[in-house]
């Protein structure tokens, strides 16, 4: 178990270090359709089976011919055959003739070089050319890479622009880690669905749906368990069942200190909880712990909250046991467009929207002054950022980090992470 800091409260960055020498990466490994590889794991490393390109070829619509032929001060050679992309038969250029060539197509014997079509000038069965040089416009064999050369490593996230790579190889099927089957549920006898007839009293679960949507994006299985009262022995039984037949458990709600909260409770009865509290703002009570081989991740019930933790703690955990290599978030660096006088005592997400700036008047106390910054964007925090409040989420376009005992004047740079970082 991580031992918090004196304050109780373990460092987002401690116990992101914690968490990963606790999580597996899951082992099975199925075969499936290159179709069906998008947003999966790659469990094999990835070679060449061919050099590319294959062989040498045109990069343009031209005529393929020899420099030698081509005075220095230009001249012309007859049409001596055509080639087009994907021809098999390819024409020997011979000596003082030229060969139309269309882009892709093979370089034919005898050729060194091809003139784009807008550089010449044809006259019958003439071209007329200006001075050429040796290998203009080819693209060599091998030029990209060669056979064996490493494409993609186990562990790669397959993203379209990698399922063309793979098409281009000629792959048909490529095995993958079997994708991460995730438990989620909601705790707490104020929530109701659509379906329900809501009391006073009680709200529809939002945390549930968000976070099956976020895992739905991440390429991940969800299994929907509902939710729980605030009771202990249901929350015992629903654990229990839910640990053998899932590889990971994800729930809202329930881990914080009210009498009421009965989730870590319920955990330590099944295994144990290693983590709870953390020095982040919105999220503090964040929790994970083990029942048997199965991890579960408690995220606070505010919205917000477990927006917050799940993104930046339990998505980099679930990418770890999915077999996903080297995922980290690259955030950008913006000018804050605010002051913060106040620094924080827990690692604060502020959310924020990114667009221009609005304030023109000199500080002199700033090193850079506002004007610096007109025409360029810069971070406005949402004025609501109650951690209970979706529409500070719905309304902002990523976060901005304010570190422990940080304070931020206008116009100073703040790493700023936008949502879709958190899928690249």
């Amino acid at each position: 178990m991580i031992h918090p800091s004196p304050t109780g409260l373990t460092p987002v960055e401690d116990a992101l270090i914690f968490l990963h020498t606790q999580i597996q990466p899951l082992t099975c490994v199925e075969t499936v359709p290159l179709s069906e590889a998008l947003q999966r794991i790659l469990a094999v490393p990835v070679v060449a089976d061919f050099d590319s390109p294959p062989w040498d070829n045109s990069a343009m619509d031209g005529y393929a011919l020899h420099d030698s032929d081509i005075p220095d001060s230009g001249g012309t050679l007859p049409i001596g055959g055509r080639i087009t992309a994907g021809c098999s038969a390819v024409p020997t250029c011979r000596q003082h003739t030229t060969v139309r060539i269309f882009t892709g197509a093979q370089i034919p014997p005898g050729a060194n070089t091809v003139v784009p079509q807008e550089h010449c000038r044809v006259e019958g069965d003439r071209v007329h050319f200006q001075p050429v040089k040796a290998g203009q416009n080819i693209r060599f064999r091998g030029e990209e890479y060669r056979k064996d050369t490493p494409l993609l490593a186990a562990g790669h996230y397959l993203r379209p622009q990698d399922i063309g790579l793979l098409a281009s190889q000629g792959q048909q099927a490529i095995p993958v880690w079997r994708r991460l089957r995730i438990g989620v549920f909601s705790s707490g006898n104020e929530l109701a669905t659509p379906a329900d007839l809501r009391t006073d009293g009680q709200i529809f679960d939002s945390n549930g749906p968000m976070l099956h949507a976020c895992l739905q994006k991440s390429g991940f299985v969800t299994v929907n368990l509902g939710r729980i009262p605030d009771q202990l022995d249901a929350t015992v039984s629903l654990l229990d069942q839910a640990a053998s037949s899932c590889d990971l458990l994800l729930s809202s709600g329930g881990v914080s200190v009210g009498e009421e909260d009965y989730l870590r409770q319920a955990v330590a009865q099944l295994g144990t909880v290693e983590l709870w509290r953390l020095a982040i703002q919105p999220g503090k009570p964040l929790a994970f712990g083990q029942i048997r081989q199965t991890p579960w991740f408690g995220v606070p019930g505010n919205p917000v909250a477990a927006m917050v933790t799940f993104l930046t703690v339990v998505l980099p955990c679930l990418w770890q046991r999915q077999g996903r290599k080297n995922y980290q978030l690259h955030p950008s660096f913006q000018p804050a467009g605010f002051d913060w006088p106040q620094a924080p005592t827990r690692r604060m997400y502020l959310r924020c929207q990114l667009r221009q700036c609005t304030d023109t008047s000199p500080k002199k106390h700033q090193k850079n002054t506002i004007q610096n910054n007109v025409n360029k964007q810069m971070l406005y925090p949402l004025e609501q950022q109650n951690s209970a409040m979706l529409t500070s989420l719905t309304h902002s376009d990523g976060f901005a980090v304010i570190d422990i005992g940080q304070t931020v004047s206008n116009g100073d740079t703040l790493p700023f992470i936008h949502y879709s970082a958190f899928w690249d």
